[in-house]
Parts: C-alpha cells; structure tokens; sequence
C-alpha cells in the first residue's frame, strides 16, 4: 500500500511484484508441460489397449448371444489399426463393431511378432476355436495378444482364449 501526497492510501500492485508474479506462474508452467504430455500419451495408450479389450469381449458375447460364431480382425491400417467384430447370422457375416485404432500399439500374437492382419474365431459357446496371423494358423494354446508401446516392453498381455 502507497501513501500519497495528501495522506490517502492507493491500492495496487507495483511493475516488480508483477513480475515477480509472471516469472513464478512461467517456472511451474514450464514444469508441469513436460508431465502433462507424458500424461496424455500414456492415455491414448490406454485408450487403443481398451478398444482391442473391448472388440474380443464383444465378439465373445456376440456369440453367446446369437448362439453362432463371431470373429474378431485386427488389421494394420495406413497409420494405425481396424478392429472389426463379425457375428455369423443365417449363413451371412455382418459387421457387428468396427473401430479405428491409433497406432499407439505394437500389437502381435504371441512369439510371432508385429502383424498386419490377426484374426480370432469364438465359437458358439464363446471360446476361442482358432486364430490366425498373417493368414497361417496359430495353434490355440498359444494363443495371446500382447499388446505395447513397444516391441521390447509389452505392457499387457490379452487374454482371448474365453476362459
């Protein structure tokens, strides 16, 4: 607070405490955007592992509740992933979910590395029949979707057997 000439009081900030002011608010800013983006990958991250997750659990109840196959068709696509569910109905194949996913995910079927095309078959009862990468088929025992941020550390492992 100022006194001025005639013993009143002024109220309000002087050039130095503003400054002051500015440079505090600019040093947590320029702390907390490097944490805020880690954030932020880690949630699209989380985001694509959930759509997969979500794809397989629909597939499995797809054919429990029409009592008929469904099939689960993770594609590599331009830069990221289509994830289709097909349920079989009357002889005829109908997309019953279909989703992009970004390319947060190296997304691969147990030793058989990054793929372009994996596929899952459920069968009536809502266990898993066969599964396919790249067009050859995986025995269903070794069946697991892993799913990471990279070829070295997978951060997930899917289980898609209905068990």
């Amino acid at each position: 607070m100022i006194v001025g000439e005639h013993g009143s009081c002024t109220r309000g900030f002087t050039l130095v405490e503003l400054l002051v002011s500015i440079a505090i608010i600019a040093v947590f800013a320029t702390l907390g955007v490097p944490s805020l983006r880690g954030f932020f990958e880690n949630s699209s991250r989380i985001s694509a592992y959930n759509d997969v997750v979500s794809a397989l659990a629909t597939a499995r109840s797809a054919a429990v509740s029409t009592r008929s196959a469904s099939r689960v068709e993770i594609s590599s696509e331009g830069e990221g992933w289509i994830v289709k569910v097909f349920v079989l109905q009357e002889g005829v194949e109908l997309v019953r979910y279909e989703r992009e996913v970004e390319n947060k995910l190296l997304i691969s079927v147990g030793s058989e590395g990054n793929a372009e095309l994996i596929s899952f078959e459920y069968n009536s009862a809502g266990r898993l029949s066969s599964c396919a990468v790249d067009g050859v088929q995986v025995a269903v025992a070794q069946c697991s979707l892993v799913a990471g941020d990279n070829a070295v550390t997978p951060f997930e492992s899917i289980v898609v057997s209905g068990r």
